[in-house]
C-alpha cells in the first residue's frame, strides 16, 4: 500500500503517450521537425523507429523530472532528430551484424558532429542541436566527442542519452536481440554515475518497474 504522501506526489503519465508518435502536427516548427525526420525515415526505417522510441522514453522521463511544456517539446524534438547525422553513414555500416572495424567505427562516431552541422543549418534551438552533438557523452566524462562530464552535459541531452541507451538495450538490432527486462534494470543500475546521470537512471528504473513506461521492442 502507498502512503498518502506517495499518492500525492505520484507521477501520472498521459494515457496512450506512445500513440502521439504516429500523428501529424499542424504547428510550423513541428512540421519542419517532421520534414527533417522524414529524411531519416527514407534513409533507414530502423533508425527512424529507434528515434521514435527514444522520443517516447525521453518524454516519459522528462515528465517524471518535472519539465515544463516548452522543455518537453524541445526534448521530444531533440530525441526525434538526435541521430540525423546517420544520414551520412553507409547503410552497410548502420546494419552490420558483426563488429565494426576502425574505419566503420570512426564513420559511426562522426554522425554526432555531422548531425550538429545539419541541424545548425535549420536554426533550430541550440538544445536540439546539442543533443545531436553530445548524446554519446557519459556522466563520468569518458564519452565522445568532447568528453563532457556530469552537469556540463545539458539535461535534455542527458535524457536523450539514457533514452538512446535504453532503446538500444530493448530493441531488436541486426547485431543482437533485446535484453531481458531484469537485465535492462541491472544495466541502468550499473550505469548510474558512470554512463548515466544517477537521478535519471533512478527515474527510468522506477518508470519501468512501476509499468508507467512501456518497453518499445
Amino acid at each position: 500500500m502507498k502512503t498518502a504522501l506517495e499518492k500525492e506526489t505520484e507521477i501520472v503519465l498521459p494515457e496512450n503517450l506512445w500513440d502521439k508518435y504516429s500523428e501529424k502536427s499542424t504547428n510550423a516548427h513541428h512540421r519542419l521537425v517532421e520534414a527533417i525526420f522524414k529524411q531519416i525515415e527514407i534513409k533507414d526505417i530502423n533508425t527512424a523507429n529507434h528515434c521514435r522510441a527514444v522520443a517516447y522514453y525521453s518524454e516519459c522521463i522528462g515528465i517524471c523530472m518535472g519539465l515544463d511544456k516548452r522543455e518537453l517539446s524541445l526534448l521530444k524534438d531533440a530525441a526525434m532528430l538526435h541521430d540525423i547525422g546517420k544520414l551520412m553513414v553507409d547503410l552497410v555500416v548502420l546494419n552490420k551484424k558483426g563488429t565494426l572495424d576502425d574505419r566503420e567505427r570512426l564513420q559511426m562516431q562522426r554522425h554526432a558532429e555531422i548531425g550538429m552541422r545539419i541541424l545548425a543549418g535549420f536554426h533550430l534551438s541550440d538544445k536540439i542541436t546539442d543533443a545531436a552533438w553530445h548524446h554519446h557523452e557519459r556522466w563520468d566524462g569518458t564519452g565522445y566527442p568532447d568528453g563532457l562530464k556530469g552537469e556540463n552535459i545539458s539535461l535534455i541531452t542527458r535524457i536523450v542519452s539514457i533514452s538512446d541507451a535504453l532503446e538500444a538495450m530493448s530493441a531488436v538490432r541486426p547485431y543482437n536481440g533485446p535484453l531481458p527486462f531484469q537485465q535492462i534494470i541491472q544495466e541502468l543500475t550499473h550505469g548510474a554515475g558512470r554512463q548515466f546521470d544517477p537521478e535519471l537512471a533512478q527515474k527510468a528504473r522506477g518508470l519501468l518497474m512501476d509499468k508507467k513506461m512501456q518497453i518499445m521492442g
